[in-house]
């Protein structure tokens, strides 16, 4: 069982924020997706943080590669940065290969998983979701060996057309994998209520599942909920956080009853 990080104080305090993942975006290739996000961030309002929660490529070989599809992308943000827009980014299952150097130039700060923050004067505690499906024992063994530095450091010095091959097959594996199952695993929900128990009074925000939805729990004789963003297709899901509440946009979310 993976300890969990305790949290002095929020990381981050914001009035108001929206949250998206899961977008897949294809890196190489011009898409309608790619399209839609970066349409949606000219819509962004002035001085509006945006949190990016992970797997917003549905890869990724280094930031050393470049592509037109990426640069397309890079210069969205820059508009959007140029009118008050911030990115907060939170790798995922997808793109944790994710670094530095990408981020600087997207404008995106890096955030660890998990991460507390502060939105609209609530708690919440920020993480892609995949570390929560702890039933998909062959997922978290291979994510504790691939999220080592020395694992990284030796697939990045591997040649573009190497890391590259290796995406594509990994991504037929995984689609492939995906398609034996009976049904999506999902989080486990004796894992959920550990970090409810360790993060007293924050709502649980994540990703990575697709299944969208407002969960709600009693622990401890408190009230708490998890809320599960959605994932993308070729139009906007997101979700905001404002002080007056929260609205789903593009999605309407489950609601689920947990006693």
């Amino acid at each position: 069982m993976t300890a969990l990080p305790t949290f002095e104080a929020p990381r981050l305090r914001l009035p108001r924020a929206t949250f998206v993942s899961d977008l897949h975006l294809d890196i190489d290739r011009d898409t309608p997706r790619l399209h839609a996000f970066c349409e949606w961030l000219t819509r962004r309002p002035a001085e509006e943080p945006v949190f990016l929660l992970g797997d917003i490529f549905e890869f990724w070989i280094g930031d050393d590669w470049t592509h037109p599809v990426m640069e397309s992308l890079v210069a969205a943000c820059a508009a959007a940065r140029a009118r008050g827009v911030s990115f907060h980014f939170l790798t995922g299952n997808r793109d944790f290969l994710v670094g530095e150097t990408f981020a600087a130039r997207a404008g995106w700060a890096m955030l660890p998983d998990p991460v507390a923050v502060e939105i609209a004067g609530r708690a919440f505690v920020l993480t892609h979701g995949d570390l929560l499906c702890t039933d998909d024992h062959a997922y978290q063994a291979w994510r504790a060996q691939a999220r080592q530095p020395a694992a990284q450091a030796a697939f990045l010095a591997q040649p573009l057309p190497a890391r590259i091959a290796f995406a594509q097959r990994s991504r037929e594996q995984s689609r492939a994998y995906q398609g034996a199952l009976e049904s999506p695993i999902d989080v486990n929900e004796g894992e959920v209520r550990r970090w409810l128990e360790t993060y007293p009074s924050a709502v649980l925000l994540h990703g990575h599942t697709h299944r969208c939805a407002v969960h709600r729990y009693s622990i401890a004789d408190e009230q708490r909920e998890r809320w599960v963003l959605p994932e993308w297709h070729d139009t906007a899901r997101w979700l905001e956080i404002v002080p007056e509440g929260a609205t789903w946009h593009g999605v309407t979310p489950a609601r689920v009853e947990h006693r």
